[in-house]
């Protein structure tokens, strides 16, 4: 049995059709959301369903897909929060006050 997984020779050769379609198609779309949905003051879903009602599926698909993508900076982000905050609640250097009366 072939296995293409462990095969280099196929490794990037979807990445110059996928570019290609990208600036084709996906930029110009990209650009006709923003600009209809800027004249109209809707979001991702209402530009859509203004265009066809059967294109609604675009929009919550787009919003649903950057939800999911922005989920794990959101996940991320309390812990980060928690611990640069305990970094910085034992520093007793006042370095604001020099920093204030050197610049007036």
């Amino acid at each position: 049995m072939c296995n293409l997984a462990n095969d280099h020779t196929f490794s990037g050769a979807f990445l110059i059709p996928y570019l290609i379609l990208l600036v084709l198609e996906g930029l110009p779309l990209q650009l006709l959301q923003f600009a209809i949905g800027t004249r109209l003051r809707k979001g991702s879903v209402g530009v859509w369903r203004v265009i066809s009602p059967y294109l609604t599926g675009v929009g919550k698909r787009k919003w649903l897909w950057s939800k999911l993508a922005s989920w794990p900076n959101q996940r991320l982000q309390k812990p980060l929060a928690k611990q640069s905050n305990k970094m910085v609640s034992g520093c007793s250097v006042k370095w604001h006050d020099s920093c204030s009366k050197s610049l007036c």
